[in-house]
């Protein structure tokens, strides 16, 4: 009798459903790992346009300003302004950059005065001001939120 050396039918058959199992696994951890990226990097973008539209709300007085004069003026007890509304003060400065940032993204800024003479506290007479910033975005037909919140005091 002679013997042949090798794997049977039954053997290599076991084998392929093992490797396809195997790399069936791999390819779907691979989807999920890109999905996971992918969200990653929209949040790392609506973390930054929210820190951009943070300092410019600190250093530049004049966005500031617009976002109060377009919703109330210095008289105003609270100002918000969101990009998805056009033309309003949110929309003509940061609306762009949220859209093109972002798939379907806003930008709402509200402006709340702290401190001061007046009850409630109006901008004329504030201490300081409570800046509030939310980012938004479309992903996969959910929407996501960030929110950004600082108090500025006057010098």
């Amino acid at each position: 009798m002679s013997r042949r050396s090798g794997f049977s039918l039954v053997e290599v058959v076991i084998g392929m459903g093992m490797a396809s199992g195997v790399v069936m696994a791999i390819c779907s951890m691979h989807a999920l790992a890109s999905i996971q990226i992918s969200s990653g990097k929209r949040m790392t973008a609506a973390t930054v346009l929210a820190s951009e539209i943070m300092e410019d709300l600190g250093r530049v007085r004049g966005s500031r300003d617009a976002v109060i004069v377009s919703c109330g003026g210095p008289g105003a007890a609270s100002a918000s302004s969101d990009s998805r509304q056009a033309g309003s003060a949110a929309d003509v400065l940061w609306g762009q950059a949220a859209r093109i940032r972002l798939h379907r993204g806003w930008a709402v800024v509200s402006l709340t005065p702290l401190g001061g003479a007046a009850v409630p506290a109006t901008f004329a007479s504030a201490q300081g001001v409570r800046a509030s910033v939310e980012v938004g975005w479309d992903e996969g037909g959910r929407t996501r939120t960030i929110r950004m919140d600082q108090a500025r005091f006057h010098e």
